[in-house]
């Protein structure tokens, strides 16, 4: 009875990618996996999905949602973690925006400033949400415009609205200094361990992006006759790690986290809770 199966997939599997009989092969997908054949209706589904992305196949919005749903719910039974991750963001967050649509669309209007901040744990464990949406990762546009700093969160999830701020300290280290923070570079101390903090940055312009990353400990003051003090001294890393803590792009990190918590704060304050269910 396996061997059948199979036979009947590969077959159909051809069809598709001729793109041909869209519901004989969501009517396959269902069948195996209600057979609990949950590896054979996965690779039904990502070569479905696959030639929906390639325009070899149009779909309506209701079946893009059932597919990309099929696909997911498949992977997670077969065990691909990643098939879960991918498809069901997919799923859940097709329609918002996108951060590199937003930086096309900033540099098009332009934006004085444009830059990205996000920070990360290394060696962090991905988060899998079942029938829902798995974030990876949280990354923040800033951008300068109309006398206002804006941040706008992106996300594999959600949509997030930006919000304008004040910061005087922020403008006046992007006029000052932006070609050094483009050129300068955090010495790495090698004092991180498989769980530390990660900031990384990109600036964007019209033409370039430039990306900068380190670790926290990287721009870190220790306290004065600190265990790490005493390391970055035998290691012969001392001046590098005073060179560090006076940089542009310590700096630039310290005020961006400041601007970040004040928009996690706004987004979550009851003034814009209010506005829920308003157009």
């Amino acid at each position: 009875m396996k061997k059948f199966t199979l036979f009947i997939v590969v077959i159909l599997i051809g069809l598709h990618t001729n793109g041909q009989d869209l519901k004989q092969l969501m009517k396959t997908g269902d069948s195996l996996i209600n057979q609990k054949i949950y590896d054979k209706a996965a690779t039904v589904y990502k070569n479905l999905v696959s030639n929906i992305l390639n325009g070899k196949i149009k779909v309506n919005d209701d079946q893009w949602r059932i597919i990309l749903f099929n696909a997911g719910m498949s992977g997670h039974k077969s065990g691909e973690l990643e098939t879960i991750v991918k498809y069901n963001n997919m799923y859940y967050g097709s329609k918002g925006e996108k951060l590199s649509e937003k930086v096309d669309f900033l540099n098009a209007f332009g934006a004085k400033f444009i830059y990205s901040y996000c920070s990360y744990v290394r060696g962090g464990t991905k988060s899998i949400v079942i029938d829902g949406c798995s974030i990876n990762e949280k990354k923040y546009v800033v951008w300068y415009g109309s006398d206002n700093w804006y941040v706008q969160a992106f996300d594999e999830c959600e949509t997030y609205k930006p919000i304008a701020f004040q910061n005087s300290r922020l403008y006046e280290l992007f006029s000052s200094s932006l070609n050094q923070l483009l050129k300068e570079n955090i010495t790495d101390l090698k004092m991180y361990n498989s769980h530390s903090l990660r900031y990384e940055f990109e600036f964007y312009s019209k033409s370039d992006k430039v990306i900068k990353d380190f670790d926290d400990a990287d721009i870190t003051a220790f306290k004065p006759g600190s265990r790490e003090l005493t390391t970055l001294k035998e290691r012969n890393v001392f001046d590098a790690y005073e060179r560090n803590l006076k940089s542009k792009m310590t700096l630039l990190q310290k005020l961006s986290q400041s601007l970040i918590v004040k928009y996690k704060d706004t987004l979550s304050s009851i003034p814009e809770r209010q506005k829920i269910g308003q157009l």
